[in-house]
């Protein structure tokens, strides 16, 4: 997993004004269904990708970073499965 992209235990690591891009994942055997927020607000970006697609998976993020208008460099927030996806 890119340095860049890391999963966080506690939603208070990801706070203050650095920008974050959140990343929820289902991953299925035949597709990958992906989620994208920069915070609350808007509904979530919601793309699916084939499964094991890596270089789809990243050119998905990167596309994302692009329209939520964030840096190439942001910090990839992904919540446990115990703080859910709204």
């Amino acid at each position: 997993m890119p340095a860049n992209l890391r999963a966080h235990s506690s939603r208070s690591t990801a706070t203050g004004e650095q920008p974050v891009l959140y990343l929820a994942l289902e991953l299925g055997w035949e597709g990958w269904k992906l989620a994208f927020a920069s915070g609350p607000g808007p509904a979530p970006r919601r793309r699916e990708v084939l499964a094991r697609d890596v270089p789809g998976l990243m050119q998905e993020i990167a596309e994302a970073k692009r329209r939520l208008r964030l840096p190439a460099d942001v910090t990839g927030h992904a919540p446990d499965s115990s703080e859910g996806v709204g």
